[in-house]
């Protein structure tokens, strides 16, 4: 029989994935020594990723008049940068994410084997990309560590230090700090996994809803639709609220790593530069996506209610009725979307496909810059 990987399986690979950042949020009701070690680790974490991009702004500092070794620096700086924001965002929306993420564990745990055969689904609709992601995550921190053994410097990042580092010890400290962040780094994708898990979980809501509104005859059963909707729309409101930040830094990630990292390959570099640097980039790339596909999909079954409600078994059914049905299709022709006013377009596939060719744009435009 052929293994499948399932949701519960899912959510704790990804809890464990987050810990190295201190990311997944607490659960409601836990007590106030744990919620304060989750805190403290996560400041940890962020004071260990502060100290090590400070090694490599010094060093672009110091390369300053390098743009080819600047630019590869500015990446590293991106990544690392990135991290901190998605700590710093999850520490702001702590309390938010622990509401959602609880909604959604206690859905998965009471749900029906109709309602378990639609979230398997779900799994298998996005294993492909969850998992070439994960691996990713996990081989590119690996194959960046090991930078010592195919290039001849001494820590596994391009950094530098206002002191000298000849003593063993110091050397090895610090290459097991920056050996950790590279490791956050990895970890700061498994956040989006957790943000994608909510916005799946939203999407597969709706289509729940709409199955249940084409099967509506009384007032009775769409009342209890009714419920079901204004419910989800409230949940829903929390979730794009909490996404709307974290989509924007997730944007400018993907088009500073196809600038950046894209002038690096096209500058033909070693070969261990040019994988280290398809790593970066490919996984930032596939970063937005994971977020652009399901917030897509939310976008049009919001809108499918609407049709739903439209397609049930309401002709001959009462005038209160009738008014209520349509007072949900009005509702619905304002779909859930996750935007920021002057920074994030709607965030979509097209969103994505109109940001991949405007990262290459910039690429052009640093590379013409630099031969300039």
């Amino acid at each position: 029989m052929k293994y499948k990987v399932t949701i519960e399986t899912a959510i704790a690979v990804t809890q464990y994935s987050i810990l190295p950042i201190c990311c997944w949020p607490p659960p409601i009701g836990a007590n106030k020594w744990a919620v304060r070690r989750h805190n403290i680790g996560g400041w940890l974490a962020m004071a260990l990723l502060v100290i090590n991009l400070l090694s490599v702004i010094y060093n672009i500092y110091l390369n300053r008049n390098d743009i080819d070794r600047c630019i590869k620096l500015l990446a590293e700086m991106g990544a690392l940068t990135a991290t901190c924001m998605k700590i710093l965002i999850c520490k702001k929306e702590q309390l938010r994410l622990q509401v959602l993420v609880a909604e959604m564990e206690n859905f998965i745990k009471q749900a029906t084997g109709e309602e378990k055969e639609l979230i398997q689904a779900y799994v298998d609709r996005c294993f492909v990309l969850h998992t070439t992601v994960f691996v990713g995550c996990i081989l590119g921190p690996i194959f960046f560590i090991a930078g010592p053994i195919f290039q001849p410097q001494p820590f596994p990042g391009d950094v530098a230090y206002p002191f000298e580092v000849n003593s063993t010890w110091l050397w090895l400290c610090l290459y097991v700090m920056l050996s950790i962040s590279v490791f956050q780094v990895g970890s700061m994708a498994m956040v989006d996994f957790l943000y994608a898990m909510l916005l799946w979980y939203a999407g597969l809501r709706f289509e729940m809803l709409n199955l249940e509104f084409q099967k509506v005859t009384n007032t009775n059963e769409l009342r209890g639709c009714v419920r079901k909707y204004q419910k989800l729309i409230r949940y829903t409101e929390n979730l794009t609220a909490s996404t709307r930040i974290i989509a924007v830094e997730v944007t400018s990630l993907a088009i500073c790593a196809v600038t950046t990292g894209g002038f690096v390959i096209i500058r033909h570099p070693g070969k261990y530069d040019l994988v280290k640097f398809i790593f970066f980039e490919v996984v930032s790339v596939m970063e937005l996506f994971l977020y652009s596909w399901p917030a897509d999909h939310l976008k049009k079954m919001s809108e499918e209610v609407g049709a739903s409600v439209f397609n049930s078994d309401w002709i001959g059914k009462p005038p209160t009725m009738l008014r209520n049905m349509l007072s949900i299709m009005q509702r619905s022709q304002q779909p859930v979307v996750i935007y920021v006013d002057g920074l994030l377009p709607i965030l979509s596939l097209a969103f994505y496909g109109s940001t991949m060719s405007a990262s290459f744009s910039y690429l052009t435009t640093l590379r013409a810059i630099a031969d300039g």
